[in-house]
């Protein structure tokens, strides 16, 4: 199999714009973010690490998981206007 140029240059594309999502995250939310799913660790590793519940680290990824997608969304201007990751950026003064 050969490499896709296309394939490859919209997979580079998509992960800049993930990057770009997380680092517009709320700053706990991020940390989560990177946490739990980019370094792998446990939930209650997080958790302890953090000094938060892990209950509270449940909610900030399912947080940070809707507004990385809404901000993608936003990115590539598929979203509607005014959606939840421009509210959030908004009120972080990003945008």
């Amino acid at each position: 199999d050969q490499p896709d140029p296309e394939r490859n240059a919209a997979s580079r594309q998509a992960l800049r714009l993930v990057q770009i999502a997380i680092d517009h995250l709320p700053p706990r939310c991020r940390e989560v973010i990177l946490l739990r799913k980019v370094h792998g660790m446990a939930q209650r590793d997080v958790a302890r690490r953090m000094g938060i519940s892990e209950g509270t680290v449940e909610n900030q990824v399912a947080k940070g998981i809707r507004l990385i997608v809404d901000m993608m969304a936003d990115l590539t201007g598929t979203s509607q206007a005014g959606g939840t990751a421009t509210r959030t950026l908004r009120r972080q003064g990003r945008s």
